[in-house]
C-alpha cells in the first residue's frame, strides 16, 4: 500500500463525510470537529473542507460539479447562518443548528483557516457565485478592529468571548472580553497574510504586525530554531499548508527552513527519551495538540523559548508526522510505513487515528478522527505529491497583495 496516497485519500474522506448536507437545517454546510462528538462542528475543519474539495477534484475522489456545489454549501452557510464579531467567526458551532456551541470564543485563528480554505475555492473554481460569497466572508474581517498595541508592538488578538464564564475567560471577572495575543511564533503566519490583502489594513500597519510578533530563538542539542511557547508540530505547519514558504520567502528568516528544524527536532527529541517512554524510536515520533488517554492535551519538544515546561503523557499523533512531509518526505514516509505495519489498529476508515500511546506495556490508541487534524494530514501530503493548495492559494489576488505588502520574494 502506498501510504501517503491511502491516508490522503481517507483524510479527504473523513471532512466529505462529516459535512451537514440535510437541506432541512440550518447547519447545512458545516463539517463536524471530530467523529465522536456529533453536536460540534468546528469553523476550521470547514476550512480544511473547503481545500479538500480542490484536493479531492485534483485527484478524482470526486466529480467537479460535486466540489462545486460543496463549495458553495459550505460558504453560504458561513455568509449567511454563522454568527461572527467583526468578521470572525465562533470557533465551535453547534452541528445542526449553525449557533453557538456552548460558551465558545470568536477565534481568529480558526477563522483564518476557513478563510484560507476559502480563497483556495475561490482561486480553484473562478465561479461567479463562489467569488461574491468569498468577498462577502472576507471583506467584513475587521482587522484592525482585531488589533492593539501590546509591549509597545501592533498585535493581534487570538480570540473575543463576552461571557465571562465563557471559553478561555476562566470566570475573569475584569471588564475585557479579548484573550491572549500572538505576540509570539506559533500557527498564526497566515494571519498576517489574510491581514496585509485586506483593504483593513495599510501597508504600514500590515508590516508592523508582521514584524511585531517575538522571534525567540533556542537550541536543543545542535538544532537552532524559532519555537512555539510549548513546541508542538502543528505550529510549525498549519500555515505552511497554505503558503508556500519553500518558494517565498521574507528578508530575514526561512520559514520552511524553521519548521524543517522543528520537525527534527520533535523527532530527535523522542529519539533521546525512550527511556521515559519506550514507544519512542527514529519512526514513532511526533508530539504535537492532539487526542489523548486523559483527554484533549497539547504537547511538544523544547526549546520552548518561553518559561514552558514539557507536558506529554506519551502521545504520539500520526498527523503531525504527515504534516511533517514536504519538510522531511523520506523520513516521515519511512515513519508512517513503519506505524501502520507495527501498530496496524491505529489505521482505520479514515486513516491514521489521531494518536496512540504505550505504558506499563498497555497500548492505547484514540477512536477519534479530528477533522483539523485530517485535513493538515490531507494538504500536507498533497502539497508534497502534487502541490495542489499551494499553486491555488499562491496565486489568488490577495495573497499576491500580501506578499508584495509583507516584502516576501520569490525565489527562482
Amino acid at each position: 500500500m502506498d501510504i501517503l496516497k491511502e491516508e490522503l485519500k481517507r483524510s479527504f474522506y473523513f471532512l466529505w463525510n462529516h459535512t451537514n448536507i440535510n437541506e432541512e437545517e440550518q447547519g447545512y454546510g458545516l463539517v463536524l470537529d471530530n467523529n465522536i462528538n456529533k453536536k460540534m462542528a468546528s469553523i476550521a475543519s470547514g476550512g480544511f473542507a473547503l481545500a479538500g474539495i480542490v484536493i479531492g477534484i485534483e485527484n478524482e475522489f470526486i466529480s467537479y460539479d460535486e466540489g462545486l456545489k460543496r463549495s458553495k454549501i459550505i460558504l453560504k452557510n458561513a455568509m449567511n447562518n454563522i454568527s461572527h464579531h467583526k468578521g470572525i467567526m465562533y470557533h465551535f458551532l453547534d452541528f445542526n443548528t449553525s449557533q453557538r456551541y456552548n460558551k465558545t470564543e470568536y477565534s481568529t485563528i480558526d477563522t483564518a483557516i476557513f478563510i484560507c480554505g476559502a480563497i483556495s475555492v475561490d482561486s480553484y473554481f473562478e465561479d461567479e457565485e463562489i467569488h461574491n460569497m468569498f468577498n462577502i466572508i472576507y471583506n467584513r474581517v475587521d482587522f484592525k478592529y482585531y488589533t492593539f498595541l501590546f509591549k509597545d508592538k501592533l498585535t493581534f488578538r487570538m480570540a473575543y468571548n463576552p461571557d465571562k464564564d465563557g471559553a478561555y475567560r476562566f470566570g475573569n471577572d475584569t471588564h475585557t472580553p479579548w484573550i491572549y495575543q500572538w505576540d509570539m511564533y506559533a500557527e498564526q503566519l497566515m494571519l498576517y497574510f489574510l491581514a496585509a490583502g485586506s483593504n483593513f489594513i495599510a501597508k504600514e500597519e500590515a508590516l508592523q504586525l508582521y514584524n511585531g510578533f517575538d522571534r525567540i530563538y533556542g537550541q536543543y542539542n545542535n538544532n537552532k530554531f524559532i519555537n512555539s511557547p510549548g513546541g508542538a508540530l502543528f505550529t510549525h505547519q498549519f500555515s505552511h499548508a497554505f503558503i508556500d514558504f519553500a518558494k517565498y520567502k521574507d528578508n530575514k528568516i526561512d520559514w520552511f527552513k524553521n519548521s524543517k528544524i522543528a520537525c527534527l527536532n520533535n523527532r530527535e527529541w523522542c529519539m533521546n527519551n525512550n527511556d521515559k517512554f519506550p514507544l519512542f524510536n527514529k519512526f514513532v515520533w511526533g508530539l504535537s495538540a492532539s487526542d489523548t488517554k486523559n483527554g484533549y492535551k497539547s504537547s511538544g519538544t523544547p526549546p520552548f523559548g518561553f518559561e514552558s515546561l514539557l507536558e506529554t503523557d506519551g502521545a504520539i499523533s500520526p498527523y503531525s508526522i504527515c504534516g511533517s512531509v514536504i519538510f522531511i518526505p523520506n523520513i516521515a514516509e519511512e515513519s508512517l510505513n513503519y506505524i501502520y505495519e507495527n501498530y496496524q489498529s491505529t489505521f482505520g476508515e479514515y486513516g491514521f487515528k489521531d494518536a496512540f500511546s504505550l505504558e506499563k506495556n498497555q497500548l492505547w490508541i484514540s477512536e477519534k478522527y479530528i477533522g483539523i487534524d485530517k485535513g493538515i494530514s490531507m494538504i500536507m501530503i498533497d502539497n508534497y505529491l502534487n502541490g495542489t493548495i499551494h499553486r491555488y492559494f499562491m496565486k489568488h489576488e490577495i495573497i499576491k497583495k500580501a506578499i508584495k505588502v509583507l516584502n516576501f520574494n520569490k525565489l527562482i
